[in-house]
């Protein structure tokens, strides 16, 4: 996301604010230090992989690390999905939660959809998982604007989304 930005905007000095999130702190540790396997990112185009990632050297063959003006593009929060409140400044105008609504029960996934659509703007983006689908009550927030992308409803029900949030 990162790089796209960096790209869109021509610099690493851009308005856009990337917050990356998980529950486990190990792995957030792991993402701020940007080291990486060099065939993690075999896939990335080689002017990317030049502009983006110095190749270790010595100890560290074999790995990349992720250049330091890209990095601090993002903040790397700890975050539970499932507390009461989140630390994020919301609204947001996206949000990624890719592939883990599946570890969630139908009533966990509902709460989960809502405080989503809490979070976001009105017209905001949810991408989600492949495998992962709004259904029922759920689907009156967002609207399917792609297989695996919504948008929020520029209106919601006042009892989903708090008038704050509106």
């Amino acid at each position: 996301i990162a790089m796209v930005v960096a790209e869109a905007f021509g610099s690493f000095k851009t308005p856009v604010k990337i917050i990356a999130s998980d529950i486990d702190s190990k792995v957030l540790a792991k993402a701020k230090a940007g080291v990486y396997p060099l065939a993690s990112i075999s896939k990335i185009p080689i002017e990317r992989q030049k502009q983006f990632f110095h190749k270790g050297k010595g100890a560290n063959e074999g790995k990349v690390k992720v250049v330091d003006e890209l990095r601090q593009m993002v903040q790397f929060k700890k975050l539970n999905l499932t507390d009461q409140s989140w630390d994020v400044k919301a609204p947001l105008d996206i949000i990624f939660c890719r592939n883990v609504m599946i570890y969630f029960d139908k009533p966990t996934q509902s709460t989960l959809w809502q405080d989503f659509a809490k979070n976001l703007q009105p017209g905001g983006r949810l991408m989600i998982g492949h495998s992962e689908r709004l259904s029922g009550p759920d689907t009156q927030l967002f609207e399917s604007v792609g297989i695996t992308t919504y948008q929020r409803h520029q209106t919601n029900d006042a009892s989903r989304v708090t008038p704050e949030q509106e």
